[in-house]
């Protein structure tokens, strides 16, 4: 798994499906995008957190903070509800990610476990077999 494969997953999401809602994705895209997200996530609030007491600089990378949050949230509930799909789950799932320790425990299954279920929407339909005159 190489720096330029993740880089390139990444910006993908953004690129492609940034408010894609239908379809199912791979857990490996999903797990990209989550652990890149939170690990943003976490340096610019760790950031704002020790900055905040200066006036100005911390007003700004406040507000960069909350705008870089909705901007990434955005494709972020995107994937969580089209992998929900991809374990043929209703996209409503993804309301546990509003619930705190439940949503982390929700992005860490979908990130880990395979979906089992086959992606293919479309069923095979029986073949009726003609009866035969005699």
């Amino acid at each position: 798994m190489g720096l330029k494969k993740i880089q390139n997953t990444y910006f993908n999401v953004f690129q492609k499906d940034y408010f894609n809602f239908s379809g199912t994705v791979s857990n490996y895209v999903y797990a990209v995008f989550a652990i890149v997200s939170i690990i943003i996530w976490i340096a610019l609030g760790t950031l704002t957190g020790i900055l905040r007491n200066i006036s100005v600089l911390g007003w700004i990378l406040s507000t960069l903070t909350i705008v870089v949050f909705i901007f990434l949230a955005i494709p972020f509930v995107a994937l969580t509800v089209r992998r929900l799909h991809a374990f043929r789950l209703s996209g409503l799932w993804a309301l546990l990610l509003l619930i705190p320790l439940v949503n982390l425990v929700m992005v860490i299954y979908l990130i880990v476990v395979n979906n089992t279920v086959s992606t293919s929407k479309k069923r095979k339909k029986p073949v009726k077999k003609s009866a035969k005159k005699s």
